[in-house]
Order: structure tokens, then sequence, then C-alpha cells
């Protein structure tokens, strides 16, 4: 790999108004990794150790989109503490320069302990929590014990606890602390409800409405109507008689092994654990810390981004789920039969 030696040529993190490129770049990295890697775990360094210690703790901060916002800010951290001991990168926050001596690892172990710590700090407090601070101090405590004590462990850590601090005071003030609304929308045609069998809460309509990380509004790539709205349409006809059929919990249950049961257990199966995914992808490739620590930002900062659209997209137009919408009694549409008893496959929330 050849290095730019000046700040002009260094590739960005950090790119402008609209940064497009990030999430074209986050995928064709995937799809470059995929088409590369070999399976088993993933070489061992100090990213892909804080990866997994993140990944961890991640399920006590709370759903899938609050553990990707986690995995934004530990990554951004400990990228930008490695490119403030050598500028391969440019940072994506504004940074102080480390010592050029500065350990690598002690700044990687303390820019993750300390977003890592921050975040698990905020309220409410729970025992999952307590247990995951506990398990991330451990961890900060044994790895920075394995490096030898001196100035360069010392600047390490500092260059860590710079970075850390400036990535969480970037994101001050950007809606993180509100990501559930109360839902005050009653039942209509069309209109999204909680789902059988649970009837959960709806959650994270906040999120949608956080500050993104690569681009200037949670609106800005919302996705258009959809013909699938006219109730009445042929698109809302057809989905809905296929996914009344294919995705019935009856069908579905007499057909446990068929691929179509299969490929709906993927994603909740673990499939969207994408920091597993990555770490065996990464595994034998011979990437550098400096690397990694690029690859797995740009990976959380584009599944953060995406899921803010994505709820963004979903409580804009608020249209019911499969599960409501086969249930009601008369939907207009001579071509579609209610079930009121049906149920999905698994549970769609």
């Amino acid at each position: 790999m050849v290095v730019p030696t000046s700040s002009q040529a260094r590739p960005s993190l950090a790119l402008s108004p609209p940064r497009l490129s990030l999430t074209a770049l986050a995928t064709t990295l995937t799809a470059a990794l995929l088409l590369a890697a070999s399976p088993g775990p993933a070489a061992a360094d100090a990213v892909i150790d804080w990866n997994l210690t993140m990944d961890q703790a991640a399920p006590a901060v709370g759903g899938p989109p609050l553990q990707n916002y986690l995995g934004a800010l530990v990554h951004i951290a400990m990228h930008d503490a490695l490119n403030s001991i050598d500028p391969r990168y440019r940072t994506y926050s504004v940074v102080p320069t480390a010592g050029a001596n500065a350990n690598p690892d002690a700044a990687l172990a303390a820019g993750a302990r300390d977003v890592l710590i921050h975040q698990l700090c905020r309220a409410p407090e729970t025992a999952a929590k307590a247990t995951a601070r506990g398990n991330v101090e451990a961890a900060y405590v044994t790895r920075l014990a394995a490096i030898a004590d001196g100035p360069a462990k010392d600047q390490g850590v500092l260059a860590g606890q710079h970075a850390a601090a400036a990535i969480l005071q970037t994101r001050v003030g950007d809606g993180s602390d509100t990501p559930h609304l109360p839902y005050l929308y009653g039942p209509g045609l069309g209109v999204y409800q909680p789902t059988p069998p649970n009837f959960p809460v709806p959650q994270f309509e906040g999120y949608g409405q956080m500050k993104p990380f690569t681009y200037a509004s949670p609106a800005q790539f919302r996705a258009e109507p959809s013909p699938i709205f006219n109730l009445k349409g042929i698109a809302y006809t057809l989905n809905y008689i296929e996914v009344k059929t294919i995705g019935n919990a009856l069908v579905r249950g007499a057909q446990p092994n068929s691929a179509m049961s299969d490929i709906a257990r993927f994603w909740p199966g673990g499939a969207a654990n994408w920091n597993l995914t990555y770490r065996t992808i990464v595994s034998g490739l011979g990437m550098d810390r400096w690397q990694h620590a690029r690859l797995f930002a740009l990976m959380e900062i584009a599944q953060t981004d995406g899921v803010i659209a994505t709820f963004n997209t979903k409580y804009a137009y608020r249209f019911w789920r499969p599960a409501t919408a086969i249930r009601w009694a008369n939907d207009g549409n001579l071509l579609t039969q209610p079930d009121p008893a049906w149920l999905s496959f698994l549970p769609t929330p």
C-alpha cells in the first residue's frame, strides 16, 4: 500500500456534504473483501479486539440502531486516535497531533474505552449497562497492562482520550438522547399500528430525526412515495397476496426447512451482525491497524446513516405492516381477502 504523504492526498474519513461517496465506498469495500475473504477469525490486532469488546457490550445500550450508533462513535475515536499519531488518513473530528512515538495500542484502548464508558453511563441505568461497563474496564486494564509503561504509553492514552472527547463533543445535541417518541396515530386504513402477536410500542421515530454522520439532513435520502400506498392499486394487491401466502406462519411452520423459511430466518438469526461479518471478512487479508480502523469506521457510519434514513422514511409515511393489513376487515380492495387470525412467520414490529 502506498501511504500518501500530504494532508491533501490522504484519503478522508470526513467527507463534505452531500458526502455521497461514504456509503458507496463502504459498500465497495464490503464487496471487494467478500471476494477475497477466507473463513476463520480475524487476524488479531487491537482494532479487532476492541470491535469484539464493543460488539459484546453493545446490546446493553438498546436495539440494533443504538448499537450501530455506538459502533460509529467507538470506531471514529479509534480511527482518529491512530491518525493523530501517524496521519495516513484524514480524521473525522478535529484532534490534536499526538507524539510521533505514542503507542498505537494504548491510543486505541483509551479511545474505545472512553466512548464505551460514556455511552454506557447514559440514562437510564440498567443492570446490563453496569455489567458491560465492568467488562469494558477489565478489558482496558488488561490491554494496557500488556504495554510497557513509559512516555509512549502515556502519549498513546492521551491521543485516545483526545479522540474520544472530540467525537463525543461533535455529537452533542445530535438527537441521540431521544431515539423514541410517543406514537400518536390511531387505527386507520393504511396506518402503521403495533403488530401481533405482542403488539410492541413503535420505536425509533426519534432516531429517524437524528443528525447523520455524513449527509446534511435526516430526510435527505428519504424514499419517494411508493405505488404500494394505493390500497386499490396493482402493486399493493400483488404484494398483499404474495405476503399473505408465502409469509403465513402456518405455511412456513409446515415447511420449516424450506428455502423460503431459511431465508426468512437468515437476518434475525444473526446475519445482520455486520461486526461479526467484517471480523470474518478481514481474516488473513494482511490489513494493518490503520486499515482496519478505517474500514470498521466506514462500516459503522454507513450502517448508522442508513438506519437514520430508513426510520425517517418509515415514520414519514407510517404505512401499515402486512400483519395489520391482512387482518383489516375491509381495505376497499375487492381482490384482497382479509384473515383476522393471520400471523407472519416471524414477528415484524
